[in-house]
C-alpha cells in the first residue's frame, strides 16, 4: 500500500507539472510580451512589428514613421544618444542630432540601422570618430571636434555615399587613403572656420570618379602635393576645386594632374609664384 500510494502522488505531480507546462506554452504564443526598450519574449512578434511609440527611446526623440526618421536635434538632456535598443532601427533611413551637445557615439552605434542613408549630427562636440554603415549616402558632421577622418570601413564598398561634410573640425592632417573609391561621391566638404588642415599626404583624396565640389577653403594648408589628390571626376561632369584662404605661396609645375577640372578657386592665399607649367596638366 505504501508503494501504491507513493506511485499516485509522483503520477499526481507528474500531471500537474504536465499542464502547468502546457498552460506557460500556450499562453507565451497566444499572448507574446514586450519589454518597454521593444526586446520581444515571443519569436512569433519582432521589433518591426511594434508601434513606434512602444520605444522608450521615442520619448526622448522625435520619432516619425512615416519619413522613416529619428530626430533627436535639440532634446538631449545629458549628451548621449539613446540606446540601441530603446530605438527602432530596421524602418530607419534617416538620423538627426544637431546641436544636441553631444559627445561620443559608440563606435558601431549606426551599424544597427541596417537601412540608414543619411546621418546628421551637425554642431556637436563629437572627438573620437565612429564607423558609417556602407547603405549611407550622406554624412553630414559640421563643426564638431573630430581630430580624425577614420569613420569609414574600407572592407565593404560604400556604393551609395554622395555626400561627406566634414566642415569645421579640428582636423589637421589628412591621411592617406582617406578619401577614395566612393565611386558616387559628388560633394567632398573639408573647408573650416577654425584653425583648420595644414597637411595633405599623398594619395588622400583619390580614385572619385562622380566628384563634383572638392571643398578645401579657409584651412592652413601652405602646400599640395602634385598626388595628394588624383582621378577625380570623369569626362563629361564638372569638377570644382576651391583652395581660397589657404597660405598657398607657391603654384609649381604640375601644381595639379586633373584632366576634368572646370573650376578653380585660389583667392586669399599668399602666392608669390606660379610656374609657366602649373596647370600644363590641367586643359
Amino acid at each position: 500500500r505504501l508503494c501504491t500510494v507513493y506511485t499516485v502522488g509522483i503520477m499526481s505531480v507528474f500531471k500537474v507539472t504536465v499542464s502547468l507546462f502546457v498552460a506557460l506554452v500556450v499562453d507565451a504564443t497566444i499572448y507574446p510580451r514586450q519589454s518597454l526598450s521593444g526586446n520581444i519574449l515571443s519569436n512569433r512578434v519582432t521589433r518591426e512589428d511594434l508601434s513606434w511609440d512602444t520605444f522608450s527611446g521615442c520619448a526622448q526623440c522625435l520619432c516619425i514613421r512615416e519619413e522613416a526618421t529619428i530626430d533627436c536635434s535639440g532634446k538631449l538632456t545629458n549628451g548621449r544618444l539613446p540606446d540601441v535598443e530603446s530605438l527602432p532601427n530596421s524602418d530607419v533611413k534617416i538620423f538627426r542630432y544637431n546641436n544636441s551637445g553631444v559627445m561620443h557615439v559608440d563606435y558601431g552605434y549606426f551599424t544597427a540601422f541596417p537601412h540608414i542613408t543619411d546621418i546628421q549630427g551637425e554642431s556637436n562636440s563629437i572627438r573620437e570618430p565612429f564607423l558609417l554603415p556602407s547603405t549611407i549616402t550622406s554624412i553630414r558632421l559640421f563643426n564638431n571636434s573630430l581630430t580624425s577622418t577614420d569613420l569609414f570601413n574600407f572592407t565593404v564598398t560604400y556604393n551609395s555615399l554622395k555626400l561627406i561634410d566634414l566642415s569645421s573640425n579640428d582636423i589637421q592632417v589628412v591621411r592617406k587613403d582617406a578619401f577614395q573609391s566612393f565611386p558616387q561621391l559628388e560633394l567632398l566638404s573639408l573647408k573650416t572656420m577654425r584653425n583648420g588642415i595644414r597637411k595633405l599626404e599623398t594619395h588622400c583624396i583619390r580614385n572619385l570618379p562622380s566628384l563634383q565640389e572638392l571643398l578645401l577653403e579657409s584651412n592652413t594648408l601652405r602646400a599640395l602635393p602634385s598626388d595628394a589628390i588624383k582621378n577625380l571626376s570623369s569626362p563629361g561632369r564638372r569638377l570644382c576645386l576651391n583652395l581660397e584662404n589657404n597660405k598657398l605661396s607657391e603654384v609649381p609645375e604640375n601644381f595639379l594632374d586633373l584632366p576634368h577640372l572646370t573650376s578653380l578657386w585660389l583667392d586669399f592665399n599668399e602666392i608669390e609664384i606660379i610656374h609657366p607649367l602649373a596647370f600644363h596638366l590641367t586643359p
